[in-house]
């Protein structure tokens, strides 16, 4: 009978944030993109946030300004928030080889 190997997880939750700009009473989600320039991305739960394209309230915060900032430059003045999430994850990871290690 084959054993299943499951390698470490990761399991937990946390709060995070996503940023949104008020466009004509709806609110919408500040578009971003990876970068590797400006605003960091969240330091915390494994990536977590990152995964499902949220933030830490300070980077969510930084993004929506930015926008704002950004529209501000071109005339038109807009509203910014961040918009509070509670976020669950469980990160798992099952070996697919049923060969058992050899010592």
């Amino acid at each position: 009978m084959d054993k299943e190997k499951w390698c470490p997880t990761q399991r937990g939750n946390m709060i995070a944030y996503e940023p949104q700009w008020l466009n004509d009473g709806k609110w919408c989600v500040v578009p971003t993109k990876p970068s590797t320039d400006g605003i960091p991305s969240p330091m915390f739960g494994f990536g977590a946030a990152k995964m499902v394209g949220l933030f830490g309230y300070a980077e969510a915060m930084a993004l929506a300004w930015s926008y704002a900032a950004s529209a501000d430059a071109s005339g038109e003045q807009i509203k910014v928030r961040a918009v509070e999430y509670q976020l669950e994850y469980d990160i798992k990871a099952k070996r697919t080889n049923a060969e058992e290690d050899k010592s």
